[in-house]
């Protein structure tokens, strides 16, 4: 598995993702201090660590994600091999250009500015051109189209808003007040906004709140393997890469939806409906409607 990294050393990447593993307890009581202090989860995690081990800024966000790529592969004794590549000039948050390189920040930002042709640049043609199709179409989702959703929901959730996945220490009064005095997305985000809790994160509680997600499926679903897998596309290899793996696994491989609920037990039924009412939340903004079988090249 190769993957970008700020710092562009695996061998670095590995010792941290170690040293996480072998100072477990002393990391988890210094982050705890920190976080008393106001200082985010992301940040306490950094700053922990740094006091700790005496390395420094090695939680950038490209690093976080090949760390826990590395994490995993030890967790099930994998033999996969990770492999990373430096990221350079842009940063993961950067909304400056360097040239023909851009951070995905940057062009979101320039999207929503009305700045497509600046896109074009830094981008590559076929992506610009679905971009562009998309645009013209109306299918281009950010937070304030679903914002009338999600205000509801907070509004009439009451106590049990208290069991969505990823809040704690009251968030959700302070969700609920700012949904009943902001008439925009954008008014809302910035009277919730909070030291303590990272953008990320806020956004991943706001689409817990759409779609129903608690603490007590996603607990559950981490006990478990995926109750099934939904296969979305494939070619010919590997149309006979699923025929294969069916008769070697107890997970249901998904192709057709239509014959899924004749194989799925009662709590795979359920977790299948929380991703189809997701879906449908998001048909409901662009029009698209789910698909039933997988696309097929």
């Amino acid at each position: 598995v190769v993957f970008g990294s700020e710092n562009g050393s695996i061998e670095e990447i590995l010792k941290i993702a170690e040293l996480q593993e072998s100072r477990k307890n002393e990391l988890d009581e210094k982050i705890r201090e920190y976080m008393d202090k106001g200082v985010s989860y992301p940040n306490a995690v950094n700053d922990a660590f740094c006091e700790i081990t005496g390395m420094n800024n090695c939680f950038t966000p490209n690093n976080i994600l090949g760390i826990e790529y590395v994490k995993a592969i030890k967790k099930i004794k994998s033999a996969i091999i990770p492999m990373t590549i430096k990221r350079f000039k842009a940063g993961y948050h950067s909304i400056d250009i360097y040239g023909n390189i851009a951070s995905a920040t940057a062009v979101r930002k320039m999207f929503w500015e009305g700045e497509r042709a600046e896109i074009k640049a830094v981008v590559p043609e076929c992506v610009y051109n679905i971009m562009e199709d998309e645009y013209r179409n109306g299918r281009i989702i950010n937070f304030e189209k679903f914002y009338p959703y999600l205000r509801y929901a907070l509004i009439f959730g009451g106590k049990y808003l208290e069991n969505i996945q990823d809040i704690e220490n009251g968030f959700e009064i302070r969700l609920t007040e700012a949904a009943k005095k902001s008439g925009s997305f954008k008014e809302f985000f910035e009277l919730i906004r909070t030291r303590r809790y990272s953008n990320s994160r806020i956004y991943r509680i706001l689409t817990h709140i759409l779609i129903n997600i608690t603490t007590e499926i996603t607990e559950e679903m981490k006990k478990k393997t995926p109750p099934y897998v939904r296969i979305l596309g494939m070619n010919n290899i590997g149309r006979q890469y699923v025929n294969q793996i069916k008769k070697e696994t107890d997970v249901l491989l998904i192709t057709n939806l239509r014959n899924f609920y004749d194989k799925a037990d009662d709590k795979t039924k359920e977790i299948n409906e929380k991703e189809l009412k997701a879906c449908e939340i998001y048909a409901s903004i662009t029009g698209e409607h789910e698909r039933k079988e997988p696309i097929l090249l």
